[in-house]
Order: C-alpha cells, then sequence, then structure tokens
C-alpha cells in the first residue's frame, strides 16, 4: 500500500519521504523534534488519502469519424455528429481537407471519386474545386458537408446548453475534434491550418473545439497561432517528452503504438499530458485501456465504450 500511496506524490516529495524514512530507521534514538514534524506532514496526507483507493477519472468518449454506426447516418456526416451529441459523447471526431478553391469539406480519403461530364473521375480532394465535389452525396443520402455546417451546430449547442441562461446541469457538450489531414504540398498544410483555425475563431469556438494531425507542419502551426486550443500529435513517432518540448497539448495514438510503449502512459501522466488512444472497437482494447489510466478512447463504437466504463465505475463505488 505505501508503494501505492507514494505513486501519488510528486518525485520529489517521493525521494524527501524515503530520505526521511530511512534517516528515521537509521537513527531511531537521535531524530530530531523538527525532523519528525516534517515526517508527519508528509505522511499524515498520504495515508488520509490512501486508507481506500481513491476513485479514478473516468475517461472521456470521442466518437471516430462521429457516430456512424447507427440508422440514417454515415462517416464524416452532419447526422454522425449529431448523433454523437444526442449519445453525449465528449467529442466527435472529423476529417478535414481544404479545397483548392478554399472550401473546408469533411472526407477521410485523400482521393476521392465524382461523376464528371459522364465520366467517374478520382482526384485528390485538395485539388478539386468544391463546386466539383457538389454532387457527391455520403451514403446516407447528405451531400458532401461543410466545416462551416459543423460549427453552426456546435455553436448552437454551446450557446443554448452551456452558456445560456437556460443551461442544463448535466449537458454534455460534444467538442468538434478537428483533424486536419497532410495536403500534398506543405504550404497547403499551412493554410488549410490558417483557414480551419480562422473560421472556428470566427464561431467563438477556439477554446470548444481540439486539433489533431499527423502533420508537424500543422501541428506547428496550429500550436503558434491557436494557444488556448488543445494541439494532439498522431503520428506515434515522438515521445511524450518529445511532445511536451514542442509543446503539445498531449499525444492520440494508435493502439498498437500504445501497446508497444506502454510505459509512455505513465510518462505521458508525469508530464501533464493528455492521453487519446484510437480507433479502440474490441472490448479487450477497450478494457486494457483503461487499466492505463487513461484520458480518452476514440471509437467506431462509443456505446459498448460508455457500457463498459459505467460497469467498471459503478462496480470501483460500491
Amino acid at each position: 500500500m505505501l508503494r501505492k500511496c507514494l505513486d501519488r506524490h510528486s518525485p520529489g516529495d517521493r525521494l524527501f519521504l524515503i530520505i526521511i524514512l530511512r534517516e528515521i530507521k537509521n537513527n531511531m534514538k537521535k531524530i530530531s523534534f523538527s525532523l519528525a514534524l516534517m515526517t508527519v506532514a508528509l505522511i499524515i496526507p498520504v495515508f488520509m488519502g490512501c486508507g481506500s483507493e481513491q476513485p479514478e477519472a473516468k475517461p472521456a468518449v470521442i466518437a471516430h469519424r462521429g457516430y456512424w454506426k447507427t440508422d440514417q447516418s454515415a462517416q464524416n456526416s452532419i447526422a454522425s455528429f449529431q448523433k454523437a451529441i444526442e449519445l453525449g459523447c465528449y467529442g466527435s471526431e472529423m476529417d478535414l481537407y481544404l479545397t483548392s478553391d478554399n472550401r473546408v469539406v469533411l472526407f477521410h480519403d485523400n482521393r476521392i471519386k465524382f461523376v464528371k461530364n459522364g465520366s467517374e473521375v478520382s482526384k485528390r480532394i485538395d485539388s478539386c474545386s468544391y463546386e466539383e465535389l457538389a454532387g457527391y452525396t455520403l451514403s446516407n443520402g447528405e451531400s458532401l458537408p461543410l466545416l462551416e455546417d459543423i460549427l453552426e451546430i456546435a455553436k448552437a449547442e454551446y450557446d443554448k446548453n452551456v452558456a445560456g441562461p437556460k443551461r442544463k446541469k448535466e449537458y454534455v457538450y460534444t467538442k468538434p475534434i478537428l483533424e486536419i489531414k497532410t495536403h500534398s504540398t506543405v504550404s497547403r498544410d499551412i493554410e488549410a491550418a490558417k483557414a480551419i483555425h480562422k473560421m472556428v475563431t470566427e464561431y467563438g469556438l477556439e477554446d470548444n473545439v481540439e486539433y489533431i494531425a499527423f502533420s508537424r507542419n500543422i501541428c506547428n502551426e496550429l500550436i503558434a497561432i491557436a494557444p488556448t486550443t488543445p494541439v494532439h500529435y498522431l503520428g506515434g513517432d515522438l515521445t511524450p517528452a518529445e511532445l511536451k518540448e514542442k509543446g503539445f497539448s498531449g499525444l492520440d495514438y494508435n493502439i498498437s503504438v500504445m501497446k508497444t510503449h506502454n510505459a509512455w502512459f505513465k510518462e505521458a501522466r508525469e508530464l501533464e499530458l493528455k492521453v487519446n488512444v484510437w480507433t479502440v472497437n474490441s472490448e479487450e482494447d477497450m478494457v486494457y485501456l483503461l487499466e492505463q489510466g487513461i484520458d480518452f478512447v476514440t471509437t467506431d463504437e462509443p456505446v459498448m465504450m460508455r457500457s463498459i466504463i459505467s460497469d467498471r465505475y459503478n462496480q470501483q463505488s460500491k
């Protein structure tokens, strides 16, 4: 139990307490009154908090490409964002590209197929104009959504249920988790980051979204221009210490990366970095991550994830 208690204190406090305990053991008859007082001051808070296990914070659920595994929904759709809101998810992740005429669209793949002049065309989506994409429909019949469609919904939800006079006490605001995809050139990466952040700021949501990206160019730009908005790195090739040094808010890595580097969970916590893991769809992986003490889980199965979290923390409270 002592080891668990010590783990809840800073490394400096732990070292200080260990030294004091060692001195007490070696000099039981010579211990000074001041040393005894310092020992008591540290030991009492330790054991007051360790008599029983303290409940850990519940991880938050992020719906991967929105909540799309349900009726009348589709990946990266307006419906999937709205259904993530209805489910009460912490966040709804979505993929963003800047078109050649500087519109921000929701789409995952870097290439898109559409019909033009009676023929099927396949192009990089960031080389298309929005006009070219206007006829593209998602599997639920929606047209290709624009980021402004999402931000309008998010703004209305926030103003009504969080900032408004009739704020709902138990309401969970669902954050747009904005993944800015890697574009065809570095310059377009930077332009996309600037355009998306400008739009977020115009809606007054810079404190109510989060940014994620694989591109370090995009991340570096966002860290510079969006100091109040969390920026998480997806690449999986930087240690927590490197992320902290570069100014990231946290890591957002694939579960295979985190299983390979299991020590990064603890290292990130010690550096006060947030930890998100994707894309977590099996019960086995969900349980494994809860045991690591993570902050967020990104999943295609938000209903299952919420159920497992609820079962775990209901048991802890008994």
